[in-house]
């Protein structure tokens, strides 16, 4: 039950990356700072699903269809703390924290793409969840959240 939930919310994180690279203004910075045709895998580890696989083409992200390598990867040590983290149980930054996450690149393209993930996630959950799972809550662009949905409706 677990992997299928995984596999739907894998689903939408990877839509709302791809929006909001093209029209969140903080994702456009962080992007910025990642090299071009930078490849990024998010995954649990020991399994093929469900998994992310992206690449930075234009300052925005695209889906990668080549997930035989990656200039950067992101795996979940287990099924366990991917749930935790994509149903808003624990936030990324107390993840990494209590080794939950394993990292395969330079850890400084690891800690944007992190502060990337986050952005998202205020996107996708509401303040009073974000408040227990953030250090910081940014502020948000609530016509863009509602623009983020119907396009995951629409698109999804």
């Amino acid at each position: 039950m677990k992997k299928f939930l995984l596999k739907i919310l894998f689903f939408f994180f990877k839509r709302s990356l791809i929006f909001l690279s093209k029209h969140d203004k903080n994702i456009k910075d962080e992007l910025s700072n990642l090299p071009e045709n930078y490849r990024i895998i998010l995954k649990i580890h020991n399994m093929t699903s469900p998994m992310i696989s992206l690449m930075k083409v234009n300052d925005k992200f695209v889906e990668n269809i080549d997930t035989s390598s990656a200039d950067l990867i992101v795996e979940f040590k287990n099924i366990n703390s991917a749930f935790l983290i994509f149903t808003a149980q624990k936030g990324l930054e107390k993840a990494f924290a209590e080794k939950r996450i394993i990292l395969k690149g330079l850890i400084t393209y690891g800690i944007i793409f992190t502060r990337i993930s986050i952005i998202v996630q205020r996107y996708l959950f509401p303040a009073f969840i974000c408040k227990n799972i953030m250090k910081h809550i940014m502020p948000i662009n609530n016509m863009l959240k509602i623009k983020l949905y119907i396009y995951g409706i629409i698109k999804g």
